[in-house]
């Protein structure tokens, strides 16, 4: 094995080997310590080092779960990206109107719930504020969008920016806006989690509560696609 003649998994399928290990690791219920893991440490890390087979890391994400029988592996990136989005950037309160763009999307669908939570007046479609304005926007449309949903935003409102296209082509914005008290916030999501990730780690940590308590429910991965096949996942969505 260690000269490159054999591979490891040819070995371990001799006499059973193999199948004896899992039927011994079937046999551990170790559910709970994962899922205890999963909550105290949301920036959880795993490295499988084994046969190749993939049943451990399989194992693993199986059991980290909500105590509703939701997966959390999936979760932290949209819902990390909508507390910080909201809540640290935008301070939206209860009784305030935010439009949401892209709401069919991960982030869009637990922005959307994390607004709920919060008692907010959501909208997903500009035409549907009749030009009244709204107090939040979360935006991760590109160009003219972009501009027409920084026109969005009422007197003392936020924008909040996701998306990175418009950061990377250094695009503009009317400056005449910001007389009335306006506030625009880019957010990087990868960008803090490198300099700051404590700040990251209480945001998941605050996530996983809200989970536990169950006034947020993340949606379930209804499909997987290989990255082969990333032109059907778009088009399935």
């Amino acid at each position: 094995m260690f000269a490159g003649t054999q591979h490891a998994l040819h070995l371990l399928s001799e006499d059973d080997l193999l199948q004896s290990f899992y039927t011994l690791a079937d046999a551990w219920d170790y559910n709970e310590f994962i899922q205890l893991i999963g909550h105290t440490n949301p920036r959880l890390r795993m490295l499988e080092v084994g046969a190749g087979t993939g049943t451990t890391t399989f194992r693993v994400l199986k059991a980290l779960r909500s105590p509703f029988g939701e997966r959390l592996y999936h979760i932290y990136t949209v819902y990390a990206t909508s507390a910080m989005a909201l809540v640290e950037k935008a301070n939206l309160q209860r009784g305030q109107s935010i439009l949401i763009h892209s709401a069919c999307g991960g982030v869009g669908h637990a922005a959307i719930q994390v607004a709920q939570m919060i008692g907010a007046k959501i909208y997903c479609v500009m035409e549907a504020t009749n030009g009244r304005g709204v107090d939040v926007v979360l935006n991760s449309l590109p160009g003219d969008l972009l501009y027409a949903s920084w026109t969005c935003v009422a007197e003392f409102g936020v924008m909040v920016e996701i998306g990175i296209r418009d950061f990377r082509r250094k695009a503009k914005l009317s400056m005449e806006l910001f007389e009335a008290n306006r506030t625009f916030a880019g957010l990087e999501l990868k960008g803090i989690w490198r300099v700051r990730p404590w700040m990251v780690t209480e945001v998941l940590k605050r996530c996983v509560d809200w989970i536990e308590a169950g006034v947020i429910t993340p949606d379930p991965i209804s499909n997987i696609f290989p990255a082969a096949h990333i032109h059907e996942a778009f088009r399935f969505m």
